[in-house]
């Protein structure tokens, strides 16, 4: 009987647990990776203007000029 070999016993409650957890679809994963990605650097951007905003540095030009720069990147990101 199964219950009797442990060998086959083990092998038994392997399968028992492969066929109890649900797989993990790759695709699912990749997107939730993508999602967190784009997440992570829409965030970076976010600091990074608010860093370098003339309100926060004023009369400082070249932070004046990275905002700028910065205002212009942002509508490239893309959108979730």
């Amino acid at each position: 009987s199964v219950v009797s070999d442990p060998k086959a016993r083990a092998e038994y409650d392997q399968k028992l647990k492969e066929a109890a957890t649900p797989r993990r679809n790759p695709e699912d994963i990749i997107a939730r990776q993508r999602v967190l990605y784009t997440l992570r650097r829409n965030a970076s951007f976010l600091h990074e203007r608010a860093r370098y905003h003339p309100d926060v540095n004023p009369g400082d030009s070249a932070a004046s000029e990275k905002f700028s720069d910065i205002n212009e990147a942002v509508p490239l990101l893309p959108q979730l």
